[in-house]
């Protein structure tokens, strides 16, 4: 479709949605750039494509009585009730999601009309809404070794931390997949310490990828079905611990969608979240480490701690 086209069709588009009644075909004519050149047979066939064109894009051009005392009289119609998009009525909460999901997109591009698209939502609702930054705490920057050494079927090597025991430990993988799923990525491989196959998430992994110059030497199971493997991560366990967070006003909207219940106050608002996996909820903490003042249980506090000092030292 050439530029003058899609232009074209563009003001047939704002012509008939701006129009406050039914117009007739030598309306449009009137009011569309190049309807007014060449002769009237060959305006009737550029209009019939183009309304057919309109149609086939799924926007319900209609032919409407232009007049109701004259029956002949029809003019085309979009009615906006029924294609556009019905007024929004969103609550706090719902507009608060929106507006956290958009400013979570790294990439630049995606990002500006992410916000874009939020902001609009806003205005549509008639109280546009600002949140706080935030950002998936996800160990995203490993993704380009990972693919690279799949693709190569090179061994590679890093700090993986433990789910379990949360202890730290240099593991050898010849990779084999990577997936992203329920927000989370994941590499599977085959562990020549554990002489076994093994998911890693890849959020645990502490510091860089190596990728080594030795090539795999483990073929990858035919029957190998990685997201029966990943299965368990997603399961989160019955809601036994409660965490009390103080975190200062204004803060940390990670924590906040997960509470249970806030005590707002002046200086510090307490958050209560119930909890199963400790591990993910250490990360959450970590991730927004400068704006929370205080936990409990102590044990959390002592991992939340650890976990900080682990990271510094790595970057250190």
């Amino acid at each position: 479709m050439t530029a003058a086209r899609t232009e074209r069709l563009m003001d047939v588009l704002f012509v008939l949605l701006n129009a406050s009644q039914p117009l007739l075909r030598e309306q449009i004519r009137q009011r569309v750039p190049g309807y007014d050149q060449g002769s009237d047979e060959a305006f009737q066939r550029m209009f019939e494509r183009d309304k057919d064109a309109l149609r086939d894009m799924g926007v319900p051009i209609e032919l409407k009585n232009f007049d109701a005392l004259v029956d002949e009289a029809q003019g085309y119609w979009i009615d906006r009730k029924t294609w556009l998009l019905p007024e929004l009525h969103l609550s706090q909460s719902e507009r608060l999601l929106i507006t956290l999901a958009a400013s979570a997109w790294e990439d630049q591009q995606i990002s500006s009309v992410a916000r874009q698209a939020a902001h609009g939502i806003g205005t549509m609702a008639n109280r546009p809404l600002d949140a706080p930054d935030m950002r998936f705490a996800v160990g995203q920057t490993t993704l380009a070794e990972l693919f690279s050494s799949i693709n190569s079927k090179n061994v590679v090597e890093f700090e993986y931390q433990s789910k379990s025991s949360g202890t730290v430990s240099v593991r050898t993988v010849q990779p084999w997949r990577l997936l992203l799923t329920n927000g989370a990525w994941y590499l599977v491989g085959y562990d020549e310490e554990r002489q076994d196959l093994r998911t890693f998430r890849l959020s645990r992994i502490l510091g860089a990828v190596t990728v080594t110059n030795r090539v795999a030497d483990q073929e990858v199971p035919e029957d190998l079905d990685t997201r029966k493997l990943v299965e368990a991560w997603s399961v989160d366990p019955a809601h036994a611990n409660q965490a009390i967070l103080g975190i200062k006003p204004g803060t940390c909207p990670n924590l906040r969608l997960r509470s249970s219940s806030i005590d707002i106050a002046d200086d510090v608002d307490m958050v209560k979240i119930s909890y199963g996996h400790q591990a993910r909820l250490v990360r959450e903490i970590a991730a927004v480490c400068n704006d929370v003042v205080s936990i409990e249980p102590q044990s959390l506090r002592d991992e939340v701690r650890n976990y900080v000092s682990r990271v510094l030292e790595v970057h250190s």
